[in-house]
């Protein structure tokens, strides 16, 4: 086969356009006002091996290799790197210090990238050799040692995402259980990508396997693979477009740090008798009923504690327990039951940004969220539910 036109199709302008918007989200990311950039910077970094994953894979298929093969490969540091620097991020992004283990998490990266030394030290004829197998009829002569690099960056990046995935469910769990603030919905973004991952690290083994046994004409999985990586960035850059604060770091007091969260004290397994849980119980919904204190956006369990005079693992026993939900739950069914209360009272002249502050939430993204999850409804369906019923009434 001969690559003399280096010409691009339309998909792999499609690629180019994705890297490009890859490019544009870090200079966003770099240039947005926050305390704290670690965050920023790290998801920068992943954007930008994401980038370059796509710009190699239209490099070779378009035949331009052939004018420096020597470079040929260049993205496979990033690729390497990628899986703990996604680690990294939500480490920083959730205020969790990594420090000096920082260099431990990047040792196995570094040993894959020597295993790649033979690829980056070959001649530029081999390259072009292989690089033109590689699009065409595979590489079964090359197999054992191209599969060995595959399954190790694979496994890699299966261990560090799904690692992250469990950090931030954990990170979650945490929060509702001390914590009623709507901003810890914020997290929730990062357990999805980070299961989106997981299938993204199966994806790339599928597609690394097919390069190595299966023809241009019959594999799909390399295009695949970076065609999930194009969508990933679109996504992100949906999402940074309709939420602009969504990468950035939340500000201290919002959300309380996993050192806090530690410091909690547990049940000590120390049930309380069931006379004490109803006692408990009577005070609480007292409290609820009487002096509303679910309308403060930025209630803790701890405060709620205090005002009742209960220590606050016994006060997270009785939700926990008797209502069978977290905190974060318990205080945000009440935060609905206010909201619904005032779109009824106030009917069409309803705003709903208003109604979203006069009952707790910080919000109108975290409200629409929240009352659609309890009520199946988003505020403006419900309200229109409701306009509609008192329509037919009257008719």
């Amino acid at each position: 086969m001969e690559f003399t036109n280096n010409s691009y199709s339309f998909y792999e302008v499609v690629l180019l356009f994705a890297a490009l918007q890859a490019i544009f989200l870090i200079f966003v990311l770099l240039r947005a006002p926050t305390s704290n950039k670690v965050p920023n910077i790290l998801l920068s970094l992943l954007l930008l091996c994401l980038a370059l994953i796509l710009v190699e894979h239209t490099w070779v298929y378009s035949g331009a290799f052939h004018i420096s093969p020597r470079l040929s490969g260049f993205s496979m540091p990033g690729l390497i790197v990628l899986s703990p620097l996604y680690y990294f991020y939500a480490n920083a992004f959730l205020q969790i210090k990594l420090g000096k283990k920082i260099f431990i998490h990047m040792l196995p990266s570094l040993a894959i990238i020597l295993l790649s030394i033979p690829w980056v030290l070959a001649n530029s004829e081999r390259k072009v050799e292989l690089l033109e197998l590689s699009i065409t009829t595979g590489l079964p002569f090359f197999s054992s040692h191209a599969t060995l690099i595959a399954t190790a960056i694979a496994v890699h990046m299966l261990v560090y995402f799904y690692a992250t995935y469990l950090l931030v469910e954990n990170y979650e769990s945490k929060v509702k259980e001390g914590s009623a603030d709507v901003g810890v919905l914020s997290v929730h973004w990062l357990t999805q990508l980070s299961f989106s991952f997981c299938v993204f690290a199966v994806l790339f083994y599928l597609s690394a396997l097919g390069y190595l046994v299966m023809t241009s004409e019959t594999n799909v999985l390399p295009n695949l693979f970076v065609y999930t990586i194009a969508g990933l960035i679109f996504l992100l850059a949906y999402l940074s477009y309709r939420q602009p604060d969504l990468f950035a770091l939340y500000q201290p007091g919002n959300l309380p740090s996993v050192k806090e969260l530690e410091e909690k004290p547990k049940y000590q397994n120390t049930a309380l008798a069931p006379e004490l849980l109803m006692h408990y119980k009577q005070l609480l919904l007292a409290k609820m009923e009487a002096e509303k204190p679910y309308l403060n956006g930025e209630l803790r369990l701890a405060h709620l504690a205090e005002s009742l005079t209960i220590p606050a693992h016994q006060l997270s026993q009785v939700v926990n327990v008797v209502f069978n939900v977290s905190f974060f739950d318990f205080i945000n069914q009440y935060r609905v039951g206010y909201a619904k209360m005032l779109i009824h009272k106030e009917g069409t002249a309803s705003n709903i940004l208003d109604i979203a502050f006069q009952s707790g939430f910080n919000s109108k993204a975290s409200f629409n969220r929240v009352f659609k999850r309890e009520t199946g409804l988003t505020p403006s369906q419900f309200l229109a539910n409701r306009s509609n019923s008192e329509n037919t009434s009257f008719t």
